[in-house]
């Protein structure tokens, strides 16, 4: 489809900033926006997104409340959100005014415990095997202009997750998986 309007969520700025590296060297366009970017920055971002047919944002929480974005057709969310009220806010960025939209959640298989909190909700489970044809990025796209930003990325992501209420893990074993 030509009109499509994509809100993607990352649980931290500094994967935010990693994956929206990865797919800019891959060509695809997309807009970021988190706290690590002026506010001149973000308002532009949340400006040009507002008023585009179609697009993709990349976002940590800075978008995920108060904001309006119209049009957007579907929300995909990377790893566990901080709440339940914060993936509610997350989706809530699209199927708005009447109009229809999608919310996508990916998890890996050690943040399946965050299912139990959506229970109550109508959510449509489905694993890897549910899509044959796609296949693995190549090992070029992984690859960083800025090898800096992959170690940051880590470091953000060791330091959200050792937050994770629930997933219980001492910090040893946080760091082998």
């Amino acid at each position: 489809p030509k009109d499509y309007k994509i809100m993607v969520f990352f649980t931290t700025a500094r994967l935010t900033q990693l994956y929206s590296a990865f797919f800019t060297q891959a060509r695809v366009e997309v807009l970021e926006i988190h706290s690590r970017k002026s506010q001149a920055h973000r308002t532009k971002c949340t400006e040009t997104f507002r008023n585009s047919q179609s697009g993709v944002i990349f976002s940590s929480d800075v978008c995920a409340r108060g904001l309006d974005y119209p049009n957007v057709t579907a929300v995909i969310q990377v790893g566990i959100p901080s709440s339940r009220d914060q993936y509610i806010h997350r989706l809530g960025r699209t199927g708005r005014a009447g109009k229809s939209g999608r919310c996508i959640l990916l998890l890996h298989d050690f943040e399946r415990f965050f299912l139990n909190q959506l229970k109550d909700l109508p959510l449509k489970q489905v694993t890897t095997s549910a899509f044959p044809g796609v296949r693995a990025a190549p090992d070029a796209l992984w690859e960083l202009r800025d090898p800096k930003s992959g170690g940051q990325a880590y470091q953000a992501w060791l330091g959200y997750y050792n937050s994770v209420k629930g997933l219980g893990w001492p910090k040893d074993q946080l760091v082998k998986e």
